[in-house]
């Protein structure tokens, strides 16, 4: 029904976004682009909002937001508004009841390059991937002119490493 397009990725008063590093509200983060993590205080207002103001759950201390969203899924948790038209937070385009921690949906395999090292000022064929790193978008990509992502990074994936999974191809998608 062309919901994917369709869809603003606008909040319901009633609910809020994974909150992003304090680093970028500020303008201190490293280089302008890297955060410095997000505090348990930003997760336990998270929560409290989506959940009806209850108390962030102990295990959730000190946890990464992809902590925190596999928690709302894995504990059927997930926060939905209760306002006409209000946002829920399952997935938009997924296919219903689809849930595997393995292929997750806001986890993209990215390839690590040394931008420096290659002299990268744009487009360029045959670069050295250093590395592949998992990434979980915290955040659907801004609609303007930056198109930016929020992400948090997950973990290293070395090429050909023993995980099974050969990263030695990357794909780009538009």
């Amino acid at each position: 029904n062309n919901q994917c397009a369709m869809n603003k990725f606008t909040t319901a008063p009633d609910t809020v976004r994974l909150p992003r590093d304090g680093c970028f509200a500020s303008g201190t983060c490293d280089s302008g682009r890297f955060g410095n993590g997000v505090t348990t205080a930003a997760l336990s207002s998270y929560w409290a909002t989506n959940h009806r103001g209850a108390t962030l759950p102990g295990e959730l201390m000190g946890a990464t937001r992809y902590d925190l969203y596999r928690y709302e899924i894995d504990h059927n948790q997930i926060p939905n508004s209760t306002r006409a038209n209000g946002e829920h937070g399952g997935p938009t385009c997924a296919p219903a009841g689809y849930d595997n921690p393995v292929r997750d949906r806001r986890v993209l395999v990215v390839a690590v390059i040394n931008c420096v090292e290659q002299a990268i000022h744009g487009n360029r064929d045959n670069v050295p991937v250093i590395a592949f790193a998992r990434m979980f978008m915290t955040e659907p990509v801004a609609d303007g002119p930056q198109h930016e992502i929020y992400a948090e990074m997950l973990g290293v994936l070395e090429p050909g490493g023993e995980d099974g999974v050969l990263h030695d191809f990357p794909q780009l998608y538009r």
